[in-house]
């Protein structure tokens, strides 16, 4: 679906501007997201995904945050109405009535405000586990909390010149400060240089976490363990 891809970058190149005190909704944050899906996959014990699951990841990964160009306040049923818009119609076309209905479910509760027990446990489709794919989901989209998510340059500026909502600014500071964010069979391992500026978000993911890992043990995988570790530079 390398198509969708091309299709929504422009919206995700845009969308920054709707929300301009946040951190990076983009491109940026596709890549990232990318890029943690592949690390997931490859240390995640016992984790196989079927094709359609691979397929409503990827789909995922460019559509769950399109909804912000509309505003970042409820994003995530913003991203379905978008997805409702007559230029999106060929969504259902290519992936079919039952995976779109997938989609909008992992979408919606990319959010950490959807209570994930909404999911239906019945099939939608039968070669996915709805419910475990969109902890999954959840689970990557939490974890971009890395220096990868922003621009350095760009935050020096906007900070320079007053241009973020103070009460963005911890948030921003501990994207800085945590350098790497990886999986390790069951644990996930952020490395930090300062460990008091990332609390903004290495406390909200522990939180997340406790929900994600309800899903997975329901599902039969094992839990997550988050592990912070302080790293050393000569």
């Amino acid at each position: 679906m390398l198509s969708v891809k091309a299709y929504v970058e422009p919206i995700l190149a845009y969308l920054p501007k709707g929300i301009p005190h946040h951190t990076d909704h983009g491109l940026r944050h596709s890549n990232n997201l990318l890029r943690l899906l592949v690390d997931f996959t490859k240390n995640f014990p016992g984790f196989v995904a079927s094709q359609e699951e691979k397929l409503l990841l990827y789909l995922a990964i460019h559509l769950h945050d399109v909804g912000c160009i509309l505003g970042r306040f409820q994003h995530n049923k913003k991203s379905i109405k978008l997805l409702r818009h007559r230029r999106f119609s060929f969504l259902e076309d290519r992936v079919g009535k039952d995976l779109l209905a997938c989609l909008n479910f992992v979408i919606l509760s990319h959010s950490s405000d959807y209570d994930l027990s909404r999911v239906p446990r019945q099939p939608i489709h039968s070669n996915v586990r709805l419910r475990l794919i969109c902890a999954i989901f959840r689970l990557l989209d939490e974890c971009d909390i890395s220096s990868a998510r922003i621009s350095k340059a760009l935050y020096d500026i906007l900070t320079t010149y007053s241009k973020l909502n103070p009460k963005s600014v911890p948030f921003w500071e501990a994207h800085l400060n945590i350098l790497t964010v990886i999986f390790r069979e069951n644990d996930i391992i952020i490395g930090t240089g300062n460990l008091t500026k990332t609390r903004a978000l290495i406390g909200p993911l522990r939180n997340k976490l406790k929900k994600i890992n309800i899903v997975f043990e329901e599902e039969g995988f094992p839990r997550l363990n988050l592990n912070v570790v302080k790293l050393r530079f000569r």
